[in-house]
């Protein structure tokens, strides 16, 4: 295994004044291991509060403003589609911030963000209160979430890139497997007002101080190289590569491969931000935040399945297989009607969860590389997330409309097949090729 440590550790020598200031406030402990995987594990820690509390949380707080603030499942799924329509056009100008400066600072003012708006939903006394408390919850769960996470791993990571966002991302299923049943059995035991001030609270600390002390921008900011390789230390910009923005937004490819995940992650979205609502509705809500529990769990297991797989199997052909999973896997969801039935179908599409949130930024970052990825993958997040918003919506408003959840869950996983189609006309997951068409 080639050496990962910085030239000299070890001797003292080779570091002169300027790379010690770039050093300066990392670390005076000279690492004996690539820093980069603890990168990997400070972001699956800012994954794990972000997604409990936000991703797989929204169908918890959906659940209780039905129960207990009296509102329509339609009027509520309203709210979520906003958290997720807001959050998507927020990442766009999150992309260019992170691109630009430190991600560290966009996290942590996110964190405080979608703390507030955490607060401002639990206290919201008419319908304009509570969507405004909805978009402060969404811009700050953009700002601490899945974009600057996602990025700072991909700069750190070249040739590990799969295992290292399958490892960090880890923290998306943990988050639902830890933190979205404890704020289930809370907002059910004290009421959404009065547990909303501690989940802001768990949501900040979860995610500042593991930003602040462990994350740092790219390995070029600790003199160091991708993957722990040795090489001279060299300028930031130096150290990034990649297809221009300008000439990657312009290939079918990336139009192609945008317009699919919008659709398969609608109906992903759209599923999981019902399951705790549809399982309370035909079982109780014990069961339903077990479904929730199992959901996540499975997500894990799937994508760490996924990050051995797919170092063995072609990224396009890995995709293929899980939207078809996934579309079984809705379809099965809105049949099921006992305990038992809706739990194993929550493993089946669990297991599809986190390798298709994984994929989209994989495959942009292994297509068009880390020069401009942060623009790319919020970009494409953007109208991703027009899709994700509708998703919600779209299932509540059919689900009063035919009195149940069967014809909805039917609806998107056709939906999520049409995704798989155009996926399949992508065309090939090669840089060399999708670079060729912008000359």
């Amino acid at each position: 295994m080639a050496d990962t440590r910085r030239p000299g550790a070890g001797s003292g020598k080779g570091l002169n004044l300027d790379e010690h200031q770039a050093n300066a406030g990392a670390t005076n402990i000279k690492p004996t291991r690539f820093y980069g995987w603890r990168i990997v594990a400070a972001v699956c820690v800012t994954m794990t509060v972000s997604s409990g509390l936000g991703f797989y949380n929204v169908s918890v707080i959906l659940n209780a403003l039905v129960r207990d603030g009296g509102y329509p499942v339609g009027l509520a799924s309203v709210m979520t589609t906003l958290f997720f329509l807001v959050g998507a056009m927020s990442g766009l100008v999150i992309g260019r911030l992170i691109d630009r400066y430190d991600p560290r600072y966009t996290i942590c003012a996110g964190a405080f963000l979608g703390a507030a708006g955490m607060i401002a939903i639990g206290q919201a006394t008419s319908l304009s209160s509570l969507a405004m408390g909805y978009v402060l919850f969404a811009i700050g769960f953009a700002a601490s979430g899945l974009v600057p996470g996602t990025t700072i791993v991909a700069r750190w990571f070249h040739r590990k890139r799969a295992t290292a966002l399958s490892l960090a991302s880890t923290g998306l299923s943990l988050g639902g497997i830890t933190l979205t049943p404890f704020s289930a059995a809370l907002i059910g035991e004290i009421g959404l007002r009065d547990a909303m001030p501690w989940l802001a609270a768990l949501y900040v600390l979860g995610i500042v101080p593991v930003t602040v002390l462990v994350l740092r921008a790219s390995p070029a900011a600790m003199g160091l190289r991708p993957d722990g390789d040795p090489a001279p230390i060299q300028t930031q910009h130096d150290s990034i590569d990649g297809v221009p923005f300008g000439e990657a937004v312009r290939t079918r490819f990336y139009i192609v491969l945008t317009a699919a995940f919008t659709l398969i992650l609608m109906a992903q979205v759209g599923g999981m931000s019902h399951q705790f609502n549809l399982v309370a509705e035909r079982v109780d809500m014990g069961v339903a935040a077990n479904a929730v529990a199992v959901l996540a769990a499975s997500s894990l297991i799937g994508r760490l399945i996924g990050g051995i797989l797919l170092s063995r199997v072609s990224i396009r052909v890995f995709a293929l297989l899980m939207v078809a999973q996934q579309a079984v896997g809705l379809g099965a969801l809105g049949m099921a009607n006992d305990a038992a039935s809706l739990l194993v179908v929550s493993v089946l599409f669990g297991l599809t969860i986190g390798n298709l949130l994984m994929l989209l930024p994989l495959i942009v970052a292994e297509v068009f590389g880390v020069r401009d990825y942060g623009k790319l993958y919020s970009t494409a997040q953007v109208m991703t997330h027009l899709g994700v918003a509708f998703g919600p919506a779209a299932i509540g408003i059919m689900h009063d409309a035919t009195a149940g959840y069967a014809t909805p869950l039917l609806v998107v996983a056709i939906t999520s097949a049409c995704g798989g189609v155009l996926l399949l006309l992508a065309g090939p997951f090669s840089r060399t090729a999708h670079h060729h068409t912008t000359r």
